[in-house]
């Protein structure tokens, strides 16, 4: 992470104001990633159905992208509001987990495979999550 601190450090990053916008995309990128390596591993090597695959590398996903967020993306190191982030959040990652599931089994419906579904439903809910997660779940403007 150290790595990705430099080079966003970069006074144009500021200037443009765009550096939380860097990391969140970057977090979001490597959320991407551990969840479809997991669901790659439910769904083709363990067999698991396409449902559960998916619930279960959400969950891990959900894991990890919020400690991300919170203490790298957003910077919030109080612990203080740390039950109605969890809360709030929890209503998000709700919200995103149906509306991915939704999308999943449309395009499964329409013959799409999960992993090509996964790209489309991560697509459509990027752009709410980080809006929400900005100016709701972690208030802070530490930038």
């Amino acid at each position: 992470m150290r790595i990705i601190e430099k080079i966003l450090d970069n006074k144009i990053i500021e200037v443009l104001g765009i550096k939380k916008k860097f990391k969140f995309l970057f977090i979001g990128g490597t959320t991407f990633l551990l969840n479809y390596i997991t669901l790659f591993i439910f769904k083709s090597i363990l067999r698991m159905n396409d449902n559960l695959s998916f619930t279960l590398s959400f969950s891990i996903g959900v894991i990890y992208h919020f400690s991300m967020n919170k203490f790298f993306v957003f910077k919030e190191k109080k612990l203080i509001n740390l039950r109605y982030q969890i809360i709030q959040y929890a209503i998000l990652t709700t919200f995103n987990y149906l509306t991915n599931l939704g999308i999943i089994n449309l395009l499964k419906f329409f013959k799409i495979t999960i992993y090509i579904g996964i790209i489309m439903a991560t697509i459509v809910t990027m752009a709410l999550t980080f809006f929400v997660m900005n100016k709701l779940i972690f208030k802070k403007d530490a930038e």
